[in-house]
């Protein structure tokens, strides 16, 4: 059987194994869980599980957006776990700025949304001080109306005159109208995010399992995409032509509708799921 296959039938013969198994449940839940076990942006697995790479130009940012710079390559810490990696690339100017997102269907509305992310505070290659933002969020379609977005936005050189770094949550009711706080600190590494709005009033903001923003002022409103990706804004380069390279990293995502869970139940049942051979699970749409 080849290892597709393999996943596939695994992913639904311990459908119901995995639902008794998960942490933190009274009763199954509906839930989409990726692992991100696949081969290249133009994967059919990836694309047939809802996700869609970008491409074309449009904003956020000054850039194109590539789908090629998303890649998937082996953990270094883990031979037999799998990271998305988020490449975006710049020589200096917007004309050479290339960006990177992917997103889901606008499926998802209340519950917890987690994801395991790697941020970095200089690039990989070439000088650094270019300002750009590392993201795991949710959004509605721009033009919705009522219209939610829930954003973790990483910024590792700062933004404007601001060249510290800072990593902002922040809730949205429309494109105009937001509340958000942040942290003034390095955040490069491995965190785990989760963020739920399931009590029907307030939306909760957590790195690591530390609450960092309570927010009642908006409430979700409006169907939402998973999204992550990595842009650069409007006056944000480096006046250097030495082309850099910046890398945001994905190890899974994990969303429980209408449920609130905490972050140890989250990686629990991840865990779970590895555990069964199970890269990718959804039962949301």
């Amino acid at each position: 059987m080849r290892p597709n296959i393999r996943r596939n039938f695994l992913a639904t013969s311990s459908t119901i194994v995995i639902m008794l198994l998960l942490a933190g449940t009274a009763h199954a839940q509906a839930v989409f869980f990726d692992d991100f076990n696949y081969s290249s942006s133009s994967d059919p697995l990836l694309l047939n599980f809802g996700w869609a790479p970008r491409t074309g130009g449009g904003g956020p940012g000054i850039g194109t957006w590539d789908p090629t710079h998303i890649t998937f390559l082996p953990d270094p810490a883990d031979s037999s776990n799998q990271l998305m990696q988020m490449a975006a690339t710049t020589s200096g100017t917007a004309s050479s700025s290339v960006q990177t997102e992917i997103l889901t269907p606008f499926k998802f509305l209340h519950g917890t949304f987690a994801a395991r992310v790697k941020f970095e505070d200089a690039p990989d290659s070439g000088p650094d001080g270019d300002q750009l933002y590392q993201t795991f969020f949710t959004i509605s379609p721009y033009r919705s109306r009522p219209y939610s977005e829930i954003d973790f936005e990483y910024l590792p050189n700062g933004f404007g005159s601001v060249t510290t770094p800072h990593f902002f949550f922040t809730l949205w009711q429309t494109t105009h109208k937001n509340v958000s706080t942040n942290i003034v600190a390095s955040y490069a590494g491995w965190h785990t995010l989760l963020v739920d709005d399931a009590d029907g009033v307030h939306t909760h903001f957590y790195v690591d399992g530390v609450l960092v923003s309570t927010d009642s002022v908006y409430y979700p409103a409006a169907l939402m995409a998973i999204d992550f990706n990595q842009w650069f804004p409007t006056g944000s380069l480096v006046n250097s032509s030495t082309p850099r390279t910046w890398v945001e990293q994905i190890d899974w995502v994990y969303h429980a509708k209408d449920t609130l869970l905490t972050t140890a139940q989250v990686q629990s049942n991840v865990a779970a799921y590895r555990t069964q051979g199970i890269v990718r699970f959804n039962t949301v749409f």
